[in-house]
């Protein structure tokens, strides 16, 4: 098992702009060369004067960083090194979005607030690829308040063939089992 981390990410104003551009995105999570992230828990969820209106949130793939300032990643135990995946918030110059890449693409009411949480497997992987990533879009023809999203994420180094023995091992010895049938 990795270290797990939390970062909150904002966005004043949200973008009038359909689609996945980046422009005013809420922040991006981007790859470490030495991690693979699995990002297991997404809330989202908006500020101003409560009002009916939708919210476009899109979870694109991304090849290049966006512009915007550097968000603080806190790891959820506080004996684990800094996060090597970098976080940004108030995004004002989208990346380059892989085309027809969204993982998550929904509308929302203004007055929601939604948890997205992964099924064990289903979670959301970035590569470990220097300047790939995810980032999070919220977009609306009528609102332009606050988004916020609060995301937890796993980083652990790629495996190799030798490391699945040694989690089985490790299983078998967390576990206190003698054998495991397969």
């Amino acid at each position: 098992m990795g270290e797990r981390y939390a970062v909150g990410l904002q966005q004043t104003g949200v973008s009038t702009v359909a689609g996945a551009t980046g422009t005013d995105a809420v922040g991006e999570l981007l790859a470490a060369t030495t991690v693979r992230a699995r990002i297991y828990d997404l809330i989202l969820g908006h500020g101003g004067t409560p009002a009916d209106n939708v919210i476009r949130w899109e979870v694109p793939r991304q090849t290049t960083s966006a512009t915007g300032t550097a968000a603080v990643e806190n790891p959820l135990d506080a004996g684990s090194p800094p996060a090597l995946i970098l976080t940004e918030e108030e995004i004002t110059a989208g990346p380059t979005v892989t085309a027809d890449s969204q993982v998550l693409d929904f509308d929302l009411n203004q007055r929601a607030t939604f948890r997205w949480v992964a099924a064990p497997g289903g979670e959301i992987i970035i590569p470990a690829t220097a300047t790939n990533g995810v980032f999070l879009n919220a977009s609306s023809s009528a609102y332009t308040g606050i988004a916020r999203a609060t995301v937890h994420w796993e980083e652990k180094a790629p495996q190799d063939p030798g490391d699945a023995r040694a989690e089985a091992f490790e299983c078998l010895w967390d576990n206190s089992l003698d054998r495991i049938d397969l």
